[in-house]
């Protein structure tokens, strides 16, 4: 069975859009940079999210893994919203995998470097 949109609306969809894999990965985002984000719960279903018809573009807050699967599912997305004339930009956390550690995420950023850590405002206009 597919599902095909699937995503927990944490505020009016606009233009500009922000998503990302998870509700952890979603709060330390909207506390880091001051925006809504709807998480969209796991990989399958960020890969067939369908945004709302007001949205223009679509900011997709990527998890850092080893395996790939967070990035990997984000290109999906890219690709598709760009094939629906949909603008789609992919931003990863700058920190590097620790040893031992599965991936990092935005909640991993905001937890050691505070909000300085997330892209700056270019980043937003960039999508636009």
């Amino acid at each position: 069975r597919t599902l095909p949109g699937c995503a927990i609306p944490t505020a009016r969809p606009g233009e500009v859009l922000d998503v990302c894999e998870g509700l952890e990965t979603a709060l330390a985002i909207e506390t880091g940079r001051g925006v809504p984000v709807w998480p969209l719960v796991n990989t399958y279903l960020m890969e067939q999210f369908v945004p709302p018809p007001v949205t223009k573009a679509v900011r997709i807050w990527a998890d850092k893994d080893r395996k790939g699967a967070g990035f990997n599912s984000a290109n999906v997305l890219k690709k598709r919203l760009w094939e629906m004339g949909i603008k789609a930009q992919i931003l990863l956390p700058d920190l590097p995998i620790p040893q031992g550690s599965k991936g990092v995420d935005w909640n991993d950023v905001l937890l050691q470097c505070g909000p300085a850590g997330f892209p700056g405002r270019e980043a937003y206009r960039a999508s636009r």
